[in-house]
């Protein structure tokens, strides 16, 4: 099965790069459901950034997309379950990890 993407190459930077300091605020500045939070919000920053496809977009018809991003290009749904799969074992691995908090 082939996803279109729907998401820009600025919009991919800043969910990239969102994904990096949500990350990094689950690792050192939160505990608990907080931090489960931020791991889940920087997984789907992430994947959204990485395949370049964006499921909120669809109801809306919404696409940030330009003529030089290929909008027609697609991503095959196994490298979607893949990268899902990293991201949920990346998790569970800082999670278990046992960090010194900084605040």
């Amino acid at each position: 099965m082939k996803i279109i993407k729907n998401v820009g190459r600025l919009d991919r930077m800043i969910r990239l790069s969102l994904a990096v300091l949500l990350l990094l605020l689950a690792i050192f500045f939160f505990k608990d459901m907080e931090q489960v939070a931020l791991y889940i919000l920087s997984a789907a920053m992430f994947l959204t950034g990485t395949i370049g496809y964006c499921g909120l977009y669809v109801p809306f018809g919404a696409r940030t997309c330009t003529a030089d991003d290929e909008p027609s290009a697609t991503v095959d749904l196994k490298v979607v379950m893949i990268a899902l799969l990293v991201i949920v074992v990346m998790g569970f691995y800082f999670g278990t990890m046992s960090l010194p908090k900084v605040l």
